[in-house]
Formats: C-alpha cells, sequence, structure tokens
C-alpha cells in the first residue's frame, strides 16, 4: 500500500481519510512487514495512553544473508508527554528516523504542516515522523516489536547520486530545526 506520507497532502486537505484510497505499490521499496498483531495493540495501547503515536520496535532482516541481523527497539515502555520532549530526546530519537513501525491519531496528521514535508527522493519519512512529533501531545514507545525492516543493497538506500546529496543536506537543516 502507498506510504501515507504520499497520501498526506490529501487528507490534510479533507480532513478524512475516508476518501483516500489506498493504492497498491509494486516497488523496489516494498522492503516492511508488520508482525500479526501489530496493528491491533497498536491501537490498543493508543487508546488506553490516550496518545498521539504508539512506536514499536522493528527487526533488521538482511535479504543478502537470510537472516535477523539487528533490532531497534527500548527495554522499557515509555509514555512520553509533550514537555519531556526535549529531556527525552535521546531515548526516542532512533523512532523519528523511520515512518513504518508506529500508529498515528489522524488528528496529528490533519494538522501537520504539509509545506515542511517536501519531496525528497530519500529521507522524506524522517522529516514526515519529525513533523508528526512535533504536532504531538503524547507518545508511546512500547517495548514490542511489531515491524520487520528488509535490508535490500538494491533499495534508493543505497544510491548514491545527487539527489541523494540534496535529500541528505534537507534532512540536516530539518534535524536542526527539529
Amino acid at each position: 500500500i502507498s506510504t501515507l506520507a504520499e497520501k498526506l497532502p490529501q487528507i490534510v486537505e479533507t480532513k478524512s481519510v475516508s476518501d483516500v484510497k489506498p493504492v497498491i505499490s509494486k516497488t523496489k521499496e516494498e522492503d516492511d512487514e508488520y508482525y500479526d498483531d501489530f496493528f491491533e495493540s497498536a491501537l490498543q495501547a493508543g487508546e488506553e495512553s490516550n496518545v498521539d503515536i504508539v512506536a514499536v520496535g522493528n527487526d533488521f532482516f538482511s535479504v543478502e544473508a537470510g537472516r535477523k541481523v539487528g533490532q531497534r527497539a527500548v527495554k522499557n515502555e515509555y509514555v512520553i508527554e509533550k514537555q519531556g520532549f526535549e529531556e527525552l530526546f535521546s531515548l526516542y530519537h532512533q523512532f523519528t528516523r523511520t515512518i513504518w513501525g508506529k500508529l498515528y491519531r489522524l488528528n496529528v496528521l490533519q494538522y501537520m504542516d504539509k509545506g515542511k514535508l517536501g519531496k525528497l527522493r530519500y529521507g522524506g519519512d524522517t522529516i514526515f515522523v519529525q513533523e508528526a512529533f512535533l504536532r504531538s501531545k503524547c507518545v508511546v514507545l512500547k517495548n514490542t516489536v511489531g515491524h520487520r525492516y528488509y535490508i535490500n543493497p538494491k533499495s534508493v538506500s543505497y544510491e548514491l547520486d545527487v539527489d541523494r546529496i540534496i535529500s541528505e543536506d534537507r534532512l540536516f537543516e530539518r534535524a536542526v530545526e527539529y
């Protein structure tokens, strides 16, 4: 399904996801897999904690090696309120790099500054997530793993060209703003 970042301008303009139809994507970037209980457990955590974003850990699976090679996760569950974002940045910054492994409350998406998102060949999801965190009042980091990312050397992430350099410059600028 197309990424939420691609659909965000349409969601923001209509203030509704009801008319936004998912698009099946057949690109070389099909490198994500959600575990069976991700959506149910993330929704439950969001409702119980009344948070704007639920983030879970990720397993990293090497396509070349054919095995799990790493994990991004926290040992304890953390509920971070707006006033703690700056103080706890070193704890949650790893979760602001990728759009996957998260569930977002619709009101956060609706009130994001879509002008800040722009179009990048690489790293647009980082800008998306940082903007979502800035619009959030409360975020929960679950101590569970709900997503698998397939590391593939044929991914756009491993291509180096002028557009990638431009993207890296914009990511740096955005990180300083954040």
